[in-house]
């Protein structure tokens, strides 16, 4: 179920086009592919699926394009989408499986014309023109590919301007421009309503659009031109990929325009394009492409489907626009001018919401090789596309933990980080040489990073969470990321700004001891050599990835309790929390009446520090009198009278052991309370 959409050049900050594409084909490993720039001889010849030849043009523009790795007709990769040098971008998506529409000449399939669109295309408006009349010449026909026989829509877009072209089998066609103050979008359905055939700036049409209708009873003469009531209903369309009234493009074409426009129209009205309330970039757009209507009333994650860790990626074809089985996501950000910085095509591999988007531009050269492939059922983390398509399965498990904790936080401080970069080349206008460089090193860390996430899930490991109380500018996590260096056994991730967690493979005989020691070594090296101070936090030890999140957690509520009742204590393990772990899990209302109930009134809080000291004293040597009274070096009247005297105001003898446990309870809720947690 594929995407598209287009933002108007006045709609945007940088003043030019954005448009964005999803990919969605669930389980089909994406690709990205350069073409350079090539000079034909008269004797070359474009060779098209179906394998007819057409004659080439006299010289083809230079592209990076992403494709599907299913192979059809002559070609062994298919479904592209991408950008030329001219910063001429297409975004195909399936519409409709049409019938007793096309002719025995029809010879051009959807992957001929995107190719032939970014090959030749010198401006969105003359690659459409260019198209039309190889059509014209050639026709179009279905594609070939499994279970996609159908007509096609493609978002066609360079600085100035943005068509939808919707095609119909057997040549027909429409290609409808976006306007300058609006977004729209187009979800696996046609748009494009009533037709202006006067108005030539913002419709260009195929010559045989209304005679064909008016000859087959789909138009009359007088009655106004709908578009895709016409050819998107009725006799000729098979709603095998959903027509405008489908559920699921409903719903999507809702979840675009709110997310980019707060529009909050009828999901069931045929609203396709809007004006939004500001300036949009291309992380808004980025964002659209990954939205699973989440904070809305259609929000996926709060489905039952979505379980009780709150999955929205729990439809592989989903109603939102984003989805866990997009298979490469991107976004055009195009900008009126030829620096070398100037045109981007933003790619991200699998589910985007949990990938990175990555830079390659019109002056660039492809990605790393990485990039280029992956095959279907064979999992391989040598491919980019498998090992995000990988972390999206371990997310997918217990996404509320592992992605909102773990994954989206480290993926979304790098995408600023490139977003942020990409403007400054752009402004300061970087040389083709740095922009290819930096192109390949972001789209290199960001492939190292989703490899680094990945874990084997059958061995030991425990989560250390390490946070910073003070220092100075040296980053803990790059100190602890030194300090563990093999990165297939051991993980570490900048959370915040104080907080760093490290995922560290033990063996089987490790025990809380040992993580205790190794943590404590993390925390001498951080202050003895970089004067920053870190408390750390333990989960227990897990032995299948599935429980990873659970460590995470553990070592969390380490933290936070230890803030409460170890606040000595630089290293705080789950396992040693004993009761304090169940007090700080304990409502506010209840822990207010234990203290009501045990104690008179303000008792309690009539213990002087000299009293309370003893007691402390006392519950460490065991509640043994005569090794307490050592210990503080006082006779042993004088503690047994301190003893009476808090019998006296408690009602509770401390030398007996259930006595001495409510009270060493006792003291541990009023703590609690003291830190003024959430009243509950």
């Amino acid at each position: 179920m594929c995407f598209g959409l287009i933002a108007g050049r006045n709609t945007t900050v940088s003043g030019a086009v954005l448009a964005g594409a999803n990919d969605d084909w669930p389980g089909c490993p994406g690709h990205t592919h350069f073409k350079p720039h090539i000079v034909h001889t008269p004797d070359e010849y474009f060779l098209a699926v179906k394998g007819h030849h057409i004659p080439q043009a006299a010289e083809t523009y230079a592209y990076t394009y992403t494709a599907c790795a299913y192979e059809t007709g002559t070609r062994p990769i298919s479904w592209a989408d991408g950008m030329n040098e001219n910063q001429v971008s297409v975004g195909m998506m399936g519409v409709y499986e049409f019938r007793n529409c096309q002719t025995e000449k029809d010879i051009l399939e959807a992957d001929d014309i995107t190719l032939l669109l970014l090959e030749r295309g010198r401006t969105a408006r003359q690659a459409i023109e260019m198209i039309g009349e190889l059509i014209e010449e050639y026709g179009y026909t279905v594609s070939s590919i499994d279970g996609a026989a159908g007509a096609v829509c493609m978002a066609v877009a360079d600085p100035e301007e943005g068509f939808f072209l919707e095609l119909v089998p057997g040549g027909k066609w429409v290609a409808k421009r976006v306007g300058d103050d609006e977004v729209e979008c187009r979800p696996n359905c046609f748009g494009t309503q009533e037709i202006d055939f006067s108005d030539t700036k913002n419709f260009i049409c195929s010559k045989n659009l209304r005679s064909y209708a008016l000859e087959n009873g789909l138009w009359k003469e007088g009655e106004p031109f709908n578009f895709t009531k016409i050819y998107g209903t009725g006799p000729l369309a098979n709603d095998t990929y959903g027509g405008a009234d489908w559920p699921v493009n409903r719903m999507r074409r809702w979840d675009c325009l709110h997310t980019l426009c707060n529009v909050d129209s009828d999901p069931f009205a045929k609203v396709y394009c809007a004006k939004p309330q500001r300036k949009l970039t291309a992380r808004d757009v980025m964002h659209a492409l990954t939205s699973t209507m989440e904070g809305t009333r259609f929000d996926l994650s709060l489905a039952p489907e979505a379980g009780v860790h709150h999955n929205p990626l729990w439809m592989t074809t989903s109603t939102s626009v984003g989805q866990g089985g997009t298979v490469v996501s991107m976004v055009y950000d195009l900008r009126p001018d030829t620096s070398p910085a100037a045109g981007c095509m933003w790619v991200a591999c699998a589910a985007a919401k949990l990938a990175v988007y990555v830079p390659v531009f019109a002056a660039g050269e492809g990605l790393p090789e990485a990039y280029t492939w992956g095959e279907c059922g064979e999992y391989d983390l040598g491919s980019a596309w498998w090992a995000f398509q990988e972390i999206g399965e371990l997310c997918y498990r217990r996404y509320d933990e592992i992605a909102n904790d773990l994954v989206i936080p480290v993926f979304d401080e790098m995408q600023q980080g490139f977003l942020e970069e990409r403007e400054k080349l752009y402004e300061r206008r970087a040389s083709p040489e740095e922009v290819r460089a930096f192109s390949h090193a972001a789209a290199a860390s960001a492939y190292a990073k989703a490899r680094e996430l990945h874990f084997v899930s059958d061995v030991q490991r425990v989560v250390l969470l390490i946070r910073v109380t003070s220092g100075n500018d040296i980053s803990a996590y790059d100190v602890v990321s030194s300090l563990f260096p093999d990165k297939q056994k051991d993980f570490v991730f900048n959370i915040s700004e104080t907080d760093t967690v490290l995922v560290k493979e033990i063996r089987p005989d490790n025990n809380t001891r040992d993580m205790e020691k190794l943590a404590a070594s993390i925390v001498d090296t951080l202050q003895g050599e970089h004067y920053i101070k870190a408390v750390v936090g333990i989960g227990t030890p897990i032995s299948n990835i599935k429980d990873l999140a659970s460590s995470f957690k553990e070592a969390q509520i380490a933290m936070e309790v230890g803030k409460v009742f170890d606040t000595e204590k630089q290293v705080i393990s789950y396992d040693h929390l004993g009761i304090a772990r169940l007090i700080y899990q304990l409502p506010t209302t209840l822990c207010e009446a234990f203290l009501r109930e045990v104690f008179k009134q303000d008792s309690i809080d009539s213990l002087d520090s000299e009293t309370l000291f003893t007691i402390q004293r006392f519950f460490e040597n065991n509640l043994n009198v005569s090794e307490t009274s050592r210990g503080l070096f006082v006779h042993r009247n004088t503690l047994v009278y301190r003893l009476e005297k808090i019998k006296k105001l408690t009602g509770l003898d401390l030398r007996k052991f259930d006595d001495a446990i409510v009270f060493k309870v006792a003291l541990m809720v009023k703590k609690y309370l003291s830190s003024d947690p959430a009243r509950y």
